[in-house]
């Protein structure tokens, strides 16, 4: 079995892309034989800050939903909504991202329009053998503390 190695190596930045570490997990899926048994991610967390556009219409007070459009308008962080609280460490997680290869709707197999986040996860989960996801809104978990 592939294990951690103790060592500690240099990782240029520019060596690394999504598509390379997607392509390594699905290897390891293969050869570990994730497809035998079942396997749930029970923590997986979703970053729909570059969504906001989209979340935000849902707000029902006109007034609201305006200002929440405008704040949108400043980046992918909305000052709607507080801001992370602690030190949380992304590291190793698959974050999203405008510029990647995504559009922000695609077509499945059947043709259906998929949200681009949708199918990144979808596409992470197929790499990684995971069949199931307990997929956490992130910042959108701040909004219990929205006033």
């Amino acid at each position: 079995m592939d294990m951690a190695r103790s060592e500690v190596r240099k990782l240029a930045d520019e060596d690394y892309t999504t598509g390379k570490h997607l392509e390594h997990a699905s290897k390891q899926a293969r050869e570990r034989n994730y497809q035998d048994f079942l396997i749930v991610d029970v923590d997986a967390h979703h970053y729909e800050s570059e969504s906001y556009k989209e979340v935000f219409e849902y707000i029902e007070n006109p007034v609201i939903r305006r200002q929440a459009g405008e704040s949108a308008k400043r980046g992918a962080r909305s000052s709607m909504l507080g801001g992370t609280i602690g030190y949380q460490d992304i590291g190793g997680r698959i974050t999203r991202h405008e510029l990647r290869r995504h559009d922000i709707h695609r077509h499945d197999k059947l043709g259906s329009a998929q949200h681009r986040d949708i199918g990144m996860t979808l596409e992470w989960m197929d790499a990684m053998g995971v069949d199931y996801s307990c997929l956490f809104p992130t910042p959108m978990l701040f909004l219990g503390l929205h006033p």
